[in-house]
Parts: C-alpha cells; structure tokens; sequence
C-alpha cells in the first residue's frame, strides 16, 4: 500500500559554508575554498615567472600590494578575506596541464599575465610593490611556481598558504589543494526512519548561457550520527577554517555524477539495507550495520548541484507469507531491465531489437516484490581480469586515463573502495593516481559491460580497446 507524504519544509539548518538554503534548495554555493599562494618575492622588471597548473578547476589570477608575510595572522578562507587582492583574470582548466607567463613590465605600473597566447594585463600605481597571488575558487589542482631568476631548487613560492592548501613533498615550490570541494555537505531536515522513504529532485547548475557544467556529482553518505554530532567530531566537513581532517565512519555511501543525478532521487529503508534509486531510474542495495532501533540522517554532498522538492512517505513493511525480511512493497511503477538487455546497451549505446521480449513486464502499483541482495549484477561470463601489463598498455593508460573521473563511476559499480578512492586521490600527479588506479584494477575482477559504460561516461570511451584489444568493434 502506498505511504501518505509529508512535506519536509526545509533542510537541517546544520549546514557546509559552500552550502545556500533558500526557498527549501539547498544550493551549491562556492565562496569559502581557502586555497591561497602566493610568491616569495615582489615581481620585478625584466623577470618572468611561470606558474603551472596541473588538474581540473576554476582559479583567479592576480595580484597583491603588500608582502604575503604581513598575511600570516589573518584568516584566508575567501577573497573578502584579502582585500589587497586585484584579480588579472580568471581561467579554467579541466583535466590538463596549463602554464601562465607573468611579468612587470618597467616603469609602467602594469602586470601582464599569458594565458594560451592571449595577454591579460593589469594596472597599478607606478613605483608600488606587487606580488603574485593565485585563489582557486574550486577544484583538485596542483601548481608551481618558477622563477628565470632563481635556481631550480630555490623556494619562490612564498610560506603563507590559504587553510586549503599544503605544500607537496618535493619542495617549497609546489602546492596542492587539499580538498576539491570543501564545506558542500548539507542533511535532509528529519532522520530516516525504517519503512520510510526520502525522495528529491537533483539537478545541475547552468551558467549564465543555460549550460550545465562539464561535472557535477552528488554524493549520499548515510549515518548514524546526527548532524550535531557530526559537526563536533568532523569540522572539516563543514568548514576550511580548521586543521581536521578526519573522516567519518560513513553507514553507507553512494556516488552519483553526470545523468545519475539529474532527475529525482529516492532513499528507501528497510531493517537492515537500504535501496537508492538515481536519476536514471536505477535501483542499487546498500547494506546497513547500524543498530535496527537507530535513525539514520541522509548527508547530501554537493557539486555544482542543486537539491529540491524533498518530500517523505511511509513504505508499507508488512510482509506476506513467502517475502524475506526487509522487503519494500512499491508504491510507484518500476522498471527493472534484465542484465541481457543492460549489457547490450550498456556496451552498444543502442536497444536490443528483441527488448520487448527480454524485459520483465511493469510492476503494477502496490505490487509487493522481494528486494534480493542483487548488487553487483555481474554475470560469471562478464567478469574479467586484467594482465599486470594491460596487455602492453599499461604505460600509455597511465598517460592518458582520465582516471579521477573513472573513479567516481567505479565507487558506484563497487569495483573500488572509497578506501581505495582515497589512496588514489593522494597521489600528487594525474600520472601517479592513473598508475595506482590500474594496480588497484590488476587485483579484482571487473564487470566488462558496466566497465564499459563506465569508460565511455567518464570521456575514456578511446581507452576501451586498450582494455579489451579482443572485443570486437559493434
């Protein structure tokens, strides 16, 4: 039987600083990242130095009037923050390495900065001392800095670093961001209860033309903590203004990037596992070790995302004679492919001709149907293992995965760990996280269709034939 819905009037009001709620959304709102650095040493006439940036995100480029020591004391989570600070201009980089010429030129009060064989410039009193300053607004990249008038090994970045930011371990002249995407965590406003279901909409953010981003993820965490506790052990989570970094004992995750997480998304609960339904329409088990009696609070984790229209419902639990314990009895109409028909399109991009006669029917309303443990659906025939050597390919792969991007979809496919995410991510390189990655690869088996599919949604879909040099081309 179908649950009567209640409204949730807003979100928990415990929230991350790079969350807004307004109007019942909870919005994506990048404006606290602490990520800062800033040169050593003034920029001088007739003297270059390069800044390279390697990584995906949005960073401003400019300018500071007072030496970056006299900063050491004040906090530097924003912009506001320094308001020194002159912006030259604004790039975006996205999976890449990108290098920017600046120079003073004499005389003339002017920074100019090249960016892609365009000239940026930027104007001040003449005579006056300037520094070069670097804030990433959001995003994982790593950035160095040299000079053409200091040895390699001479420190040129200066030691002042936003809270966001940490030194890389082969020098003073190369930093890192510590998180991508900082203080975005936000809670459904009551706890989840067993026989309840959560149901919102999640969609991206367009710029200023009706784009949406190239990325955008929105990640579920489920805990037993309530959000105040939370809040208390893991500061970080809601804030770069502190030296935590720990990481909560998580009930359960789950990722969803891309299609998965524009449309509506529901979180059903029975006695010991829940089941997450995403933008897509499909359905993924997740088992719970809670304590039965426990609530559990829904954490959303935003990224260029927003959240909407979250209602609640009660799922009827009474179990008929031959259900197993912990069934859901469905209270929409549901749409479960068989595995033959979602490997084929999963690996064609196309429908079976004979789909019609391979799908299960419609389940009618109020239908009542047992939830198995049946994720990963990985058929015997489907599994594969990976030489050590990726059949000769292994260098070339560590050059051009897109490895990052691959994870979020692996998370979700429980191919890798959220562990093993966290070792990867680690890496300092976009080459050393692709070489951890395939290692990590060579030591399971992997679903080949969802594998796939996996390749083509994180743009790898190139790399499938280095993978699997026997499939044939369809």
């Amino acid at each position: 039987m179908a649950g009567a819905t209640v409204n949730l009037s807003t979100f928990h009001e415990i929230k991350g600083d790079n969350v807004q709620i307004a109007e019942d959304i909870a919005r994506w709102n990048p404006v606290v990242n602490g990520a800062f650095a800033f040169s050593k040493k003034q920029l001088r006439a007739g003297v270059s130095v390069i800044l390279e940036i390697e990584g995906s995100g949005r960073i401003s480029l400019g300018i500071i009037k007072i030496d970056p020591l006299t900063l050491k004391n004040r906090p530097l989570y924003k912009l506001n923050d320094v308001s020194e600070y002159i912006q030259i201009n604004e790039v975006r980089v996205h999976k890449r390495k990108c290098s920017i010429k600046y120079s003073l030129e004499s005389g003339e009060g002017k920074v100019v900065a090249i960016y892609n064989n365009e000239k940026f410039t930027q104007s001040f009193k003449p005579g006056s001392e300037v520094w070069l300053a670097v804030y990433v607004k959001f995003g994982e990249v790593t950035m160095r800095l040299n000079s053409e008038a200091e040895a390699d090994d001479s420190p040129v970045l200066s030691e002042v670093i936003g809270m966001n930011m940490e030194f890389c371990t082969n020098g003073k002249n190369e930093v890192k961001t510590v998180s991508s995407n900082p203080a975005a965590i936000c809670f459904i406003g009551q706890p989840l209860k067993i026989s309840q279901k959560i149901s919102f909409f999640c969609e991206p953010l367009k710029d200023g033309r009706g784009e949406k981003p190239s990325r955008f993820y929105l990640k579920i965490y489920i805990t037993d903590k309530d959000p105040k506790q939370l809040q208390k052990q893991h500061k970080n989570l809601f804030t770069v203004n502190t030296t935590n970094k720990s990481v909560p004992q998580w009930v359960c995750t789950r990722v969803m990037d891309r299609d998965n997480c524009n449309g509506q998304v529901t979180i059903e609960r029975a006695a010991d596992h829940v089941i997450i339904t995403n933008g897509m329409h499909e359905r993924t088990r997740e088992d719970v070790s809670a304590d039965q009696k426990s609530d559990l609070w829904v954490a959303l984790d935003l990224y260029r995302v927003l959240v909407r229209q979250v209602e609640i419902c009660i799922v009827s639990m009474d179990r008929p004679d031959g259900a197993s314990d912990g069934y859901i009895t469905a209270t929409s109409p549901i749409h479960q492919p068989t595995r033959s028909s979602e490997s084929y399109a999963s690996v064609t991009g196309k429908k079976s001709d004979s789909e019609e006669e391979i799908t299960p029917p419609v389940q009618e309303d109020d239908a009542v149907f047992d939830l198995p443990n049946f994720y990963p659906l990985i058929a015997d025939e489907d599994q594969v293992r990976f030489e050590c050597s990726f059949n000769g390919h292994f260098a070339s792969l560590v050059s051009d995965l897109t490895g990052i991007e691959l994870c979020d979809h692996l998370i979700a496919l429980k191919v890798i760990t959220m562990a093993d995410f966290e070792k990867i991510n680690s890496k300092h390189t976009s080459h050393g996280q692709n070489r951890e990655l395939l290692c990590l690869l060579s030591k399971r088996p992997v679903p080949r269709s969802k594998f796939i599919a996996a390749l083509e949604k994180s743009g790898n879909s190139h790399l499938i034939k280095k993978f699997f040099p026997a499939l044939p081309d369809v």
